[in-house]
């Protein structure tokens, strides 16, 4: 039984702990993405339009937006809770 007692007052500890812990709000919703850098041809669909257009660094995609890209493409898009993509052909 005494070889036992550590692991139990570790468990106990540890149970405490996170029994205590505050989730937060670290979920942020993904709204827009900025482009910041393009390689090769990388066109952007706005949602509200049917004719693409080239994109260029520092345009903005908002949710229903999409992006066509061209041959050996790359683009990083930094979304608005800091993460980045880098997207391909």
């Amino acid at each position: 039984m005494t070889k036992f007692l550590p692991l139990l007052v570790l468990g106990l500890c540890i149970f405490t702990v996170l029994s205590r812990a505050n989730p937060g709000n670290a979920i942020i919703s993904l709204t827009q993405a900025e482009i910041h850098q393009i390689r090769n041809i990388l066109e952007l669909i706005p949602s509200n339009k049917s004719q693409s257009q080239p994109a260029q660094q520092l345009d903005t995609i908002t949710r229903g937006d999409g992006v066509s890209t061209s041959r050996a493409p790359l683009a990083d898009l930094c979304f608005n809770d800091v993460s980045v993509a880098r997207i391909g052909e």
